[in-house]
């Protein structure tokens, strides 16, 4: 320690981690407009998030975010998935039903 510089007596204060509000915002913002292309990073970030939490030992917080981030971005998947599906069905009926009007 530099001389003249007293040392900090308060503990160091665990930051959030970025990677978790990032998660969140992806998620949210996938829910929001049902993409999956910002949903699907917000997947990763999540769990890339609650791994450097939990590793950090108490130096990151932001547990909750990443799970919320987790929670939106695998809504947000699933519910675009059930959009994709129920869109291919619209036009495979469509295409069958304009067939037998031939």
């Amino acid at each position: 320690m530099p001389p003249g510089v007293a040392p900090s007596a308060e503990p160091c204060q665990p930051v959030t981690n970025g990677l978790a509000i990032a998660s969140l915002v992806l998620g949210i913002v996938g829910l929001a407009t049902c993409h999956c292309l910002t949903a699907v990073p917000g997947v990763i970030l999540g769990h890339i998030a609650l791994s450097q939490i939990r590793r950090s030992a108490g130096g990151q917080t932001g547990r909750g975010l990443a799970v919320g981030g987790l929670v939106t971005g695998y809504i947000s998947v699933g519910l675009g998935i059930l959009i994709a599906v129920g869109y291919a069905l619209f036009v495979v009926t469509m295409m069958a039903s304009h067939r037998h009007h031939w």
